[in-house]
């Protein structure tokens, strides 16, 4: 079984190192980390949508919820 890197297009990377940035961002005390992870949210919300699964969608309904009331609140 060949591991095969780009089943999802590369997205899943691309929300992977989004996700990664982000998250560095908002520990580097800069706002604009929040709006990279909602991005990211919405990456990966795609791909759960794409690969049916309704926890991977949930969960970050949920995180981009909570990504955005951070952005608000900052």
């Amino acid at each position: 079984m060949a591991l095969d890197l780009w089943d999802y297009y590369g997205i899943d990377w691309l929300a992977t190192g989004l996700s990664l940035l982000g998250v560095h961002l908002v520990t580097e005390k800069r706002r604009s980390g929040f709006l990279v992870l909602l991005v990211s949210n919405v990456l990966w919300c795609g791909i759960g949508l794409g690969i049916g699964s309704k926890a991977m969608l949930l969960s970050n309904v949920i995180f981009g919820s909570m990504n955005w009331k951070g952005l608000r609140k900052w």
